[in-house]
């Protein structure tokens, strides 16, 4: 006959295995639901897989990226901060709470957690791209500029990377070298008219003037709907269209 000890324990056991198949089948679900775009839905079962385990860090880091698809940018943080609180060997839901923060344009708070990120790890390319992006929101182009040269070394096809450093050179005046890292962009990828505009911007500032139309031009192209207003004052004509 089983002690009532044995089966208290036995009983014990079951329940904490239901529980965390619970949870994790909650959680599948929620990350089904986003896939589809359901972020309320998700929510609601990241919510319920929370509420069977409270400390799944997991089920927090998937509620907070729900949260982020809404633009509820103060749960999503609070989400990220609470996974990383009971997982710190998840540096992406500090990553993400870095880049909560830069949406929200609190470029400080960004860096402050894409530091953090670094100090532990420190080939993280999406990290120095974003911390990068966030020194020049506040005009600290020379250490935006170290920070997209990084993670340039370690993500070489970053087509982002090579337009966020472009934009930073012409910020400081160098020319050349944002031509260089735009050509370098839209070899890359030659789908987003930002690119081709913003080396249209550059190519007049080089006095590269037909050269800087055509760009304008395929940036119209390519959908930009106020590259016709430059068309008509920088070329002297509408646009081909």
């Amino acid at each position: 006959m089983k002690s009532k000890s044995i089966t208290i324990l036995f009983l014990i056991f079951s329940l904490l295995v239901f529980s965390q198949q619970k949870t994790s089948d909650l959680i599948a679900t929620g990350k089904k639901q986003q896939a589809k775009g359901e972020f309320k839905s998700a929510i609601k079962s990241f919510s319920q897989a929370i509420a069977a385990s409270p400390n799944e860090s997991e089920a927090y880091y998937y509620r907070g990226n729900a949260y982020f698809d809404l633009n509820k940018f103060d749960d999503a943080i609070a989400d990220y901060s609470k996974c990383y609180s009971l997982n710190p060997e998840n540096l992406d839901a500090i990553f993400n709470r870095g880049n909560t923060w830069y949406e929200k344009a609190n470029y400080t708070k960004a860096i402050e957690d894409l530091t953090t990120i670094l100090g532990k790890k420190p080939k993280y390319a999406d990290a120095f791209f974003l911390r990068g992006n966030s020194y020049y929101a506040i005009n600290k182009f020379d250490k935006a500029l170290n920070d997209l040269n990084s993670g340039l070394l370690l993500d070489q096809k970053n087509a982002d990377g090579y337009y966020d450093r472009a934009n930073t050179f012409f910020k400081l005046n160098k020319f050349e070298d944002a031509l260089v890292n735009f050509d370098k962009a839209i070899e890359l990828d030659a789908t987003d008219y930002n690119y081709f505009f913003n080396r249209a911007i550059t190519k007049f500032n080089l006095d590269a003037n037909a050269d800087g139309c055509s760009d304008l031009r395929k940036a119209e192209e390519l959908g930009d709907a106020d590259a016709n207003y430059y068309i008509m004052e920088l070329c002297g004509s509408s646009s081909i269209n």
